[in-house]
């Protein structure tokens, strides 16, 4: 092979394999908002957990620790992250043993031991914020996104909505969503709006996707927890981590978790469809003073 042959195919190689890294990259409606853009959150770092089911150790998502009268080592989380064998890791360190005090809902607070190498005067926390939610406050999401080498991010500059704007499918057109679905089948993840929408074309149905928005069929896809919705930047991987108020005390006073990550929200697009927030309920702020979880 001549050194002219040699770097056509050398270049062929390098355009297959950048070809390959667009296609299994995230849509930008999976990635950021107009509004709202990661950012390193390193200053919440010593407050944030790193939470799986065991098993499952290529499905970390996030979790914290939430301040408490009886200076224990709680740690809150998304219920859909760790499951029914929560596994916990911080700074490298992981619990030896965990304990379930509240589950509601997608809510999970477990007392978490680290066999003393972990103690609650050495770690940062964060408090259920007393406020009720209301449309237009201002949040701000913190966790470990996928994508950031288990980097700690920050999202701000996002707002409240009401759920009735989280329309699913979120995509504005065909092509949108099957961006997302090669995303989704280039990393392994199912999508029940693929499959569907995979089904209807064999049948020779028209594609949810192709109808006018107000014409399309409402579906949600595991955020049936959703409460309201935020245009805030966030991937998989932010589930159970905190969406705080932006104003709060120190800001960290949290109203919630994200529960769902669909949006397409980028560029000449409106910003009135978000990513479904799961907020605290009266009663679960009333359960969570019993076991002396600082609300305020």
């Amino acid at each position: 092979m001549d050194n002219r042959t040699f770097f056509k195919a050398t270049l062929a190689a390098v355009l297959l394999a950048c070809l390959f890294a667009l296609s299994a990259a995230p849509p930008a409606s999976a990635i950021e908002f107009e509004n709202s853009k990661f950012r390193r959150g390193d200053n919440y770092s010593s407050a944030l957990v790193r939470a799986w089911e065991k098993g499952r150790s290529s499905a970390k998502a996030s979790a914290f620790f939430v301040a408490n009268n009886g200076r224990r080592l709680l740690v809150m989380t998304a219920s859909h992250v760790v499951g029914r064998t929560p596994v916990f890791s911080y700074r490298g360190k992981r619990s030896t043993r965990s304990k379930a005090l509240i589950k509601e809902r997608d809510f999970a607070i477990y007392e978490v031991h680290f066999d003393g190498t972990v103690r609650y005067e050495s770690v940062g926390k964060f408090h259920i914020a007393q406020t009720r939610p209301s449309f237009g406050q201002s949040l701000a999401v913190v966790g470990y996104p996928k994508g950031f080498s288990g980097a700690p991010m920050f999202s701000g500059n996002c707002r409240l909505m009401p759920r009735n704007k989280l329309l699913h499918p979120t995509f504005f057109n065909c092509n949108d969503l099957d961006r997302w679905c090669d995303y989704a089948e280039a990393v392994g993840k199912s999508r029940t709006t693929c499959h569907a929408d995979a089904k209807a074309v064999s049948r020779g149905q028209v594609r949810q996707c192709s109808l006018p928005l107000e014409k399309r069929v409402t579906r949600h896809e595991r955020n049936a927890y959703s409460t309201h919705t935020m245009n805030c930047a966030v991937r998989l991987g932010s589930s159970g981590g905190p969406v705080i108020l932006a104003k709060s005390r120190s800001s960290r006073g949290v109203i919630g978790m994200p529960s769902a990550v669909f949006a397409r929200v980028y560029g000449p697009f409106p910003q009135e469809v978000g990513v479904g927030v799961a907020t605290f309920s009266q009663r679960f702020k009333a359960r969570a003073r019993r076991i002396g979880i600082e609300v305020r």
